[in-house]
């Protein structure tokens, strides 16, 4: 395949994916505020605790071998099979571990409601041994067409069942079976859609040579899904619940907007960049390009966000969450950093160099925690500023090895998107300076909206901003 029919392929997945990822978070948003709403924060706070505890269950199925499937270029049927036979049994051992440990953590937390809420939550994780494989051979393939209907149905139909269930009265398991009941209807859809079904095979010998890259990156997958859901689990018990939640109603609207984006990006540029990692020239032009159209699509909505999250609560929301604004606007600064780390790591990820990506967390992971521990004992906010400093510290060491590799370092990097940096930031200044206005709400949040989004297209102009234009070209061609 030469560079042209790639670069098509790779940009048509981006749409798909981007289409996928950004239909199911409108969906999902807009049924979080309906369901934030019916619940208070106290409540909100304890389902944050349990899914935190999932999600580090969830990542010995997340992580390792459905990455070393994408990685190897040879994968087949075997390969495939044999991944999707262990991945059965590691979640059923997974689950009966969460269940006889779940009084515990209840006791721990002195939180009884947190026995039933893990063990039925748990159920994922054993739902997750067939999504991921499915998962792992769209990705490979690069069909992520596939992944667009399965997940905008799961969300659709999960969000309708929480909605109900909230609506009702059922408070913290109206959020529980809403999960539910999205990754049921996400993974059967999936089934459906995809081709590949398990065949009567298996090899130790493939599972061992899957192992030796899987487990490396699995090792750094652990390490970064406990230490980002350390400060949840943190907070949940020394701080109170309530605060919990502003923690993260702040972070999870900064982060899904980032996430979602650097998400689709990453799906897409880790099997671009594998296919491609004998060529450093051609890494070095996909990192550069990924990362300009990354941070011109993602950095005017996080800084735009910042700009009017208050009014944006208190529409929204209602003025019960008023105190999670501070944490929204530190975090939606920070997340502005995520194409950065998200480019350097997919960088080391798909050059093979697991053991390289588990010395970089291990180091980011050590300095954050003492960050944390300092800054634990001032309480969530100061754990907050902490979290921003701790993603500025991921990104410079992250950025070493594309500097090793590419000769392409955190300082080329901000010199090749500085434009794109200093036009969201005049733009996110004149749309919060609008704040001040002495008007309606809501007519408040549609002027600032709208000047936004005409300030930026604006400064895009002036400054030939180039993936404006990279943008522009794709969609008159498409």
């Amino acid at each position: 395949m030469d560079n042209l029919q790639e670069n098509k392929k790779i940009a048509s997945n981006i749409v798909w994916h981007f289409a996928e990822r950004w239909g199911c978070q409108i969906i999902a948003f807009i049924i979080t505020i309906i369901i934030s709403r019916q619940i208070d924060p106290d409540t909100y706070g304890i389902v944050t605790i349990t899914n935190a505890f999932i999600s580090i269950f969830s990542i010995f199925i997340d992580g390792g071998l459905g990455n070393a499937l994408i990685q190897k270029k040879d994968s087949d049927e075997l390969d495939f099979s044999t991944v999707f036979y262990t991945n059965i049994i590691i979640c059923l051992l997974i689950y009966i571990l969460l269940f006889f440990f779940s009084p515990f953590i209840s006791s721990f937390y002195k939180m009884p409601t947190l026995t039933p809420l893990l063990r039925v939550s748990g159920i994922v994780i054993i739902i997750s041994a067939l999504k991921n494989i499915q998962q792992a051979y769209i990705s490979k393939h690069m069909m992520f067409r596939k992944f667009f209907f399965s997940s905008l149905a799961g969300t659709l139909i999960g969000g309708i069942v929480g909605i109900i269930m909230a609506i009702k009265g059922y408070e913290a398991w109206a959020l529980v079976f809403s999960n539910i009941t999205d990754v049921i209807i996400d993974t059967l859809v999936m089934c459906k859609a995809v081709e590949w079904k398990p065949r009567k095979m298996f090899s130790f010998d493939r599972l061992k040579s899957l192992s030796s890259y899987g487990s490396r990156i699995l090792a750094t997958s652990i390490i970064d899904r406990i230490y980002n859901k350390t400060y949840h689990l943190s907070i949940g018990k020394y701080c109170s619940s309530s605060e919990l939640a502003y923690y993260e109603k702040g972070y999870s609207i900064a982060a899904k907007i980032s996430d979602n984006t650097n998400l689709v990006i990453s799906a897409v540029l880790f099997p671009a960049m594998s296919n491609n990692q004998d060529s450093k020239e051609r890494v070095k032009n996909i990192t550069q390009k990924f990362l300009s159209v990354n941070l011109y699509i993602i950095a005017p909505v996080l800084m735009g966000l910042m700009a009017i999250s208050k009014p944006l609560v208190k529409v929204v929301l209602t003025d019960k969450w008023l105190p999670a604004v501070p944490y929204l606007r530190i975090f939606c600064f920070a997340s502005v950093l995520f194409p950065y780390e998200y480019i350097n790591y997919n960088l080391v990820k798909s050059s093979g160099r697991a053991d390289k990506l588990l010395k970089q967390e291990l180091l980011i992971k050590c300095i954050n925690i003492i960050v944390l521990i300092i800054n634990l004992r001032f309480g969530a906010l100061a754990v907050a500023y902490g979290k921003m400093f701790s993603i500025m510290v991921g990104v410079i060491i992250k950025a070493r090895f594309s500097k090793e590799l590419l000769d392409y370092g955190i300082i080329k990097q901000i010199k090749d998107t500085k434009n794109i940096l200093l036009i969201t930031a005049l733009m996110a200044s004149i749309v919060y300076m609008m704040s001040f206005l002495k008007i309606n709400l809501y007519i408040l949040l549609f002027i600032q909206i709208l000047s936004g989004m005409i300030i930026y297209v604006f400064l895009s102009c002036v400054f030939k901003i180039e993936p404006m234009r990279d943008l522009i070209d794709f969609i008159k061609k498409r």
